[in-house]
């Protein structure tokens, strides 16, 4: 990471403002869909590329573009989940907020929040590796024509990936956590070694409190450092 005695260097949190033609109308993320046009994708992250540069950002990113979301772009990357249309689950990853806030809620998010619960990713076999290198690529090559100062691009923590998944595969908690982390080791190495910065994301590690330290402070202890890096 690059540092500077001259100015404080600019970077952003990571997703930017999706063209029209890459956010999925059906999701409630305004997020891109899990396939999308190669070449289409290509130009959208060389352009938001050298807008960044053109704006001033030292540290710039593909604006996540190639991902559904956030979070949730890590079950279309790896095998061993399935998505179960017809069964529903208690949305606890959002904490109390539900019952603090049960207005503003349900105007956020009205059918996957406060109205109905959300679709459980259920592991039904082994977790095979993540695949990020397109992504890689079309930020490689965008960097290459906008000559930033320096690249970062995000990633999804173990804590946060398949948020409201389902273990029916792995004989432990343990087991099943380490195997979403070595699935994401791969991406990280994979943005180590194209000469990026990591930038990992973990909201539910703080929005889990909320819900787990109902049960004890303890619970929740457990199971943070299930998922924390050592």
């Amino acid at each position: 990471m690059q540092r500077s005695v001259e100015r404080i260097l600019t970077t952003h949190v990571g997703s930017l403002i999706r063209p029209p033609d890459l956010v999925d109308p059906s999701s409630e993320r305004h997020a891109a869909p899990p396939e999308l046009d190669a070449a289409r994708l290509r130009a959208a992250v060389a352009d938001v590329v050298q807008r960044q540069v053109d704006a001033g950002i030292d540290v710039v990113n593909d604006g996540e573009y190639g991902k559904s979301g956030w979070s949730l772009y890590f079950l279309d990357r790896v095998t061993g989940f399935e998505i179960r249309k017809l069964e529903l689950q208690p949305v606890a990853w959002l904490g109390r907020d539900l019952e603090r806030f049960p207005t503003s809620s349900r105007r956020r998010c009205p059918t996957r929040c406060a109205a109905s619960p959300s679709r459980p990713a259920s592991a039904r076999s082994a977790i095979a590796a993540a695949r990020v290198a397109r992504d890689v690529d079309n930020l490689r090559q965008a960097a290459g024509g906008a000559q930033p100062r320096e690249i970062f691009m995000t990633s999804v923590a173990p804590a946060s990936a398949a948020y409201n998944g389902v273990n029916e595969y792995y004989a432990s908690e343990r087991d099943y956590v380490f195997a979403i982390a070595e699935a994401l080791r791969e991406e990280y190495r994979a943005v180590h070694r194209a000469g990026f910065i990591l930038q990992v994301d973990d909201a539910l590690l703080a929005n889990m409190y909320d819900t787990l330290v109902r049960q004890s402070p303890q619970r929740y202890r457990e199971w943070a450092e299930l998922r924390s890096p050592r």
